[in-house]
């Protein structure tokens, strides 16, 4: 019997791309819904990274598997601006937008 490698999402769009990334792996791919996981684990942390990880330890001490996360969240490449000036780009949950227009 192979391993059991859960992957830690309910997106399945990234089930998809996990399983044929994957497809090699000798590990059966096993999915939250297929485990009976039905929990949502709060992405805090202050990176990408940080989040992933979160989410792998959370669901693997959930279901006692390896789990496999990511947390690919969503960059803008363009400047934001702020009360203190022009920023370089930063992920879209820091951003702050107001109502004046500002140029960089």
């Amino acid at each position: 019997m192979r391993p059991k490698l859960l992957l830690a999402t309910n997106n399945q769009a990234k089930v998809r791309e996990y399983k044929s990334l994957l497809l090699d792996l000798p590990c059966e791919l096993v999915t939250l819904a297929e485990q009976g996981i039905n929990i949502s684990v709060s992405e805090v942390g202050e990176s990408l990274e940080e989040n992933a990880r979160l989410k792998a330890t959370v669901l693997a001490a959930e279901s006692q598997l390896i789990a496999l996360a990511d947390d690919s969240g969503l960059e803008v490449d363009a400047w934001a601006v702020s009360r203190v000036g022009c920023q370089p780009a930063m992920p879209v949950k820091a951003l702050r937008i107001g109502t004046e227009s500002t140029t960089c």
